[in-house]
């Protein structure tokens, strides 16, 4: 039947003859697959230009990003696990500490500073340099083992004894306030310590800080500086009995005048002795020459603000071995302390010892000449 007829078989060397099967034969022998386009975004663009344009150096780098955050910023075995500051004193050491650890604690999750590897020196320095007992930050070790930063700082010391209207401070080695001192303010004068150096501030004052806040710094870096170093020239004067500097501050300039007038008109009058007895009680406002009658009270107390810059001093010697027998030299800080000490020394070589006695000022701010002013004989103001 029709639909019964089999299909004659092609015999396989006779198909290769066939040109329509050679031509399907060479098509598929030649086919290539086509790539399926991928869609450049702005990313894959960015990824090409780095390097990056292959999947697996894609997946490699962000696992090595994702490394790196995690030793940065995450808590692991370079995170800062104890700190240590020498130096101190146990109150100050612990202030210090607690000081750093509150600024690793509060640092913005962004910046490394809690990982030791990352952790700044410098905003180490600042942070501990911020504790009113340290002068200097000498090193700063990081313990990679003991994952430990350690401190070593040089300590500040108390330098001067400071005597103003009220009270009696304390005040560190850079100028900063220690604190109120534990002296009477009437026994500051008969204080005698060689590593202290007294100031007095001449007059009535009420101190306040320019930023309107209790205040830190006493007096500014120059006037430490200066008289510091004044100091330690005065060991080359023959002879002489540094009491102690009192500051000019232009504010007390009435204040001063006042004081200084009382006291050469007393010294003339009743001799030194009583002289200087009464004038230690117009520091109370009570000065009482006669008991009849009373002097006008001080001038009100004028308003300085700290820290104190002081461009003249007065340069206190006590004549002999009563402390209330005085003299002063008044000096301006422009001119070297080498050079002033060099003027007053050739000075002094030149008194006598009677002349000395009735020293009430030497004036030494015009270079190259010194006005002596003496008892019972006019001076000028």
């Amino acid at each position: 039947m029709f639909f019964n007829k089999k299909k004659p078989k092609i015999d396989p060397k006779v198909r290769f003859q066939n040109r329509q099967f050679n031509q399907k034969l060479h098509e598929a022998r030649t086919f290539k697959r086509t790539a399926r386009p991928i869609t450049e975004g702005p990313l894959n663009k960015s990824l090409q230009r780095v390097g990056l344009g292959s999947r697996l150096k894609q997946i490699f780098f962000g696992m090595l990003f994702l490394g790196l955050v995690y030793v940065i910023y995450a808590p692991n075995f370079l995170s800062v696990q104890s700190v240590r500051v020498e130096g101190l004193s146990e109150f100050e050491r612990i202030k210090a500490e607690a000081a750093i650890y509150d600024n690793l604690n509060n640092t913005p999750f962004y910046n490394p500073q809690r990982n030791l590897f990352f952790l700044s020196k410098n905003r180490v320095r600042e942070v501990v340099s911020t504790i009113s007992g340290v002068d200097v930050v000498e090193s700063i070790y990081k313990n990679f083992k003991t994952k430990a930063l350690t401190i070593t700082v040089k300590p500040k010391h108390e330098k001067f004894l400071v005597r103003s209207s009220d009270a009696v401070f304390d005040v560190y080695n850079d100028g900063s306030l220690k604190s109120v001192a534990g002296v009477n303010r009437d026994a500051w004068m008969g204080i005698i310590n060689p590593g202290m150096i007294k100031i007095d501030l001449g007059g009535m004052v009420n101190l306040q800080s320019d930023d309107s806040q209790e205040f830190k710094m006493f007096f500014s870096e120059s006037t430490v500086e200066y008289i510091t170093k004044l100091h330690e020239s005065m060991k080359e004067i023959t002879g002489s009995n540094l009491a102690y500097f009192s500051i000019r501050i232009p504010q007390l300039k009435e204040q001063q005048e006042f004081l200084e007038l009382q006291k050469k008109k007393l010294e003339e009058a009743t001799g030194e002795e009583q002289a200087d007895g009464a004038l230690q009680n117009t520091d109370d406002q009570s000065f009482d020459p006669e008991p009849e009658q009373q002097v006008e009270p001080l001038l009100p107390a004028v308003d300085v603000t700290v820290p104190i810059n002081a461009d003249e001093l007065d340069i206190i010697f006590q004549k002999g071995t009563d402390s209330k027998r005085t003299f002063k030299v008044i000096v301006d800080t422009k001119e070297k302390p080498e050079q002033l000490v060099q003027r007053l020394n050739l000075l002094l070589l030149q008194t006598s010892p009677e002349r000395y006695s009735q020293f009430f000022y030497i004036d030494l701010r015009v270079p190259s000449r010194a006005y002596v002013c003496l008892l019972n004989s006019p001076c000028i103001r």
